[in-house]
């Protein structure tokens, strides 16, 4: 289940999920008195490392030191508030990886259509309202589209 999690996820997701605020690549670390971002990581790598007090590692890593419990406890934790449906059955882990990475498809898909959309909506914006209204319908019918 270790390695499927390293696969699934980013430091970057997680320690977004866990409640810290990123701001380009670099976050306030929870395991010394941080009061300025100290932390960073890195999206090659998928770890992260404190230049103050030399914590690092992986996404299971952090979970591991930041709640205090074992490494397998950590992948586990991942797992179920992720809502990763991982198992112990390597056969049902490979499904599942499987949808999972076709979710993450769409997802990205979605955010990049959002974002041209929300672009162009704004380009437009000050145009009218009759045409703010026909852009505003427009991205409702692409979200609609891609969450069904």
């Amino acid at each position: 289940m270790i390695k499927e999690i390293k696969n699934l996820t980013t430091i970057e997701e997680v320690v977004r999920f866990y409640g810290f605020n990123i701001r380009n690549k670099r976050f306030i670390c929870p395991f010394h008195d941080d009061t300025r971002p100290s932390a960073v990581f890195s999206e090659k790598l998928n770890m992260f490392k404190c230049f103050s007090c030399g914590s690092g590692g992986d996404a299971i890593q952090f979970v591991a030191k930041l709640h205090k419990i074992k490494q397998i406890e950590a992948a586990e934790k991942i797992n179920v508030d992720l809502n990763l449906n991982l198992s112990k059955n390597e056969k049902k882990n490979k499904k599942a990886i499987k949808c999972n990475s076709i979710l993450k498809i769409k997802k990205n898909i979605l955010e990049e259509k959002f974002e041209s959309v929300l672009k162009l909506y704004k380009r437009f914006e000050s145009v009218d309202a009759a045409y703010s209204n026909f852009l505003e319908n427009k991205l409702l019918e692409l979200i609609e589209l891609e969450v069904f």
